[in-house]
């Protein structure tokens, strides 16, 4: 009896005791890792490969068939508008003209002919002289003669067009590119004969892959460097975004117009171009959080967040958070949380609401892109 009354006796000193110690334990100020809440951007800028090309081009071929008689340009000459390229041999074009002449001269006299025995037919059969069937059968020889007159003229048109066509000609300023034909050779319609460049701005086709081609913008400056001057760097600007996949490839058609003027770049110098997708990405980005930092109780997920008492003090805030997805990075947060918001990643466990919390230099640590 004597135990145990000293034990009743001993026990609020005991119990005093343990109170100071959850006390200074409360107190006590804990060393935790944070991160700096940023939003994630994976990817800035990424390199395509491209080749110089006029803003046009144009392969001129004839119209008819025949054998080149003569080339008048050479690669690299400056052509003009209209301005002859090459011609074919037209004598046998000639001669279907002359034969085609001749054939009018004959039909217009018959027609001559077919026009006065109408008109005699038809006084004999005012008078009665003539039958009904002499007035038609002349009247419709007089309208065979005119509609052949018809006939001919068109192929007169079509003869001389088909001389016209003997000659291939520029339709607007430019550049000669290639000579593809020879002289004496013989050619068919469409086939290229001469390659004209147009327009004085170089440009370059790049192929951007699905996972990048909504990011890319109408007029964005682009940087520019060929392989030809590694040292130097132009600039550009996107003019047309393809909608559908190139052939054979993966990946969407851009065109990129060379704003800087020099005449050393050629066409078909390789290049190398940049594209910046920061601003967009970051525009477009989530922001991210360790899975280490969110936990989880009765309201949900959640994450303990800094507030800054002092350089290096803190005091911690429960701050409830709504997820996304998980990804390699951690949690995508939809609400809860900004930018620049410092959130506790390790010792969560040891931590309360309102408690302080020492922010060690060495343990501070930010989400990189």
């Amino acid at each position: 009896m004597k135990k145990i009354a000293i034990l009743l006796l001993l026990l609020p000193l005991f119990t005093s005791c343990k109170k100071e110690e959850i006390q200074t334990f409360e107190k006590k100020t804990r060393a935790v890792k944070y991160i700096t809440v940023q939003k994630n951007s994976s990817e800035k800028k990424r390199i395509f490969s491209g080749m110089a090309m006029p803003q046009d081009q144009a392969k001129i071929s004839f119209k008819v068939p025949g054998t080149i008689k003569k080339i008048y340009v050479k690669i690299g000459d400056k052509v003009v508008k209209n301005q002859t390229l090459a011609e074919l041999d037209s004598q046998i074009y000639q001669l279907q003209l002359q034969e085609t002449i001749a054939a009018q001269n004959n039909i217009e006299a018959q027609a001559k002919h077919a026009e006065s025995a109408y008109k005699r037919v038809l006084a004999l059969y005012e008078n009665q002289h003539a039958s009904k069937n002499d007035l038609e059968t002349a009247r419709t020889a007089f309208e065979m003669s005119r509609a052949g007159i018809k006939t001919v003229q068109s192929k007169i048109q079509q003869a001389q067009l088909q001389i016209e066509y003997a000659k291939i000609k520029t339709p607007e300023n430019g550049e000669v590119a290639y000579v593809i034909g020879k002289e004496n050779e013989n050619t068919a319609p469409g086939y290229p004969v001469v390659v004209i460049n147009y327009g004085s701005k170089i440009e370059l086709e790049i192929g951007v892959p699905e996972s990048l081609i909504n990011l890319v913008e109408m007029n964005h400056e682009v940087d520019i460097q060929f392989d030809s001057f590694a040292e130097k760097i132009f600039k550009g600007k996107i003019t047309k975004i393809g909608i559908s996949p190139q052939l054979n490839a993966p990946t969407f058609p851009v065109t990129v117009e060379l704003l800087d003027e020099n005449s050393s770049i050629k066409t078909g110098m390789i290049a190398k171009v940049t594209l910046d997708f920061t601003t967009k990405l970051m525009e477009d980005s989530n922001i991210l959080i360790p899975s280490t930092a969110v936990q989880k109780d009765d309201s949900g997920k959640f994450v303990y967040v800094v507030k800054k008492s002092g350089e290096t003090i803190g005091v911690v805030e429960k701050r409830v958070v709504t997820t996304k997805k998980l990804t390699s990075k951690g949690f995508e947060i939809e609400s809860g949380v900004n930018e620049g918001d410092l959130v506790i990643t390790a010792g969560v466990s040891k931590i309360r609401p309102k408690q302080e919390v020492l922010l060690i230099e060495q343990f501070h640590s930010k989400l990189e892109d």
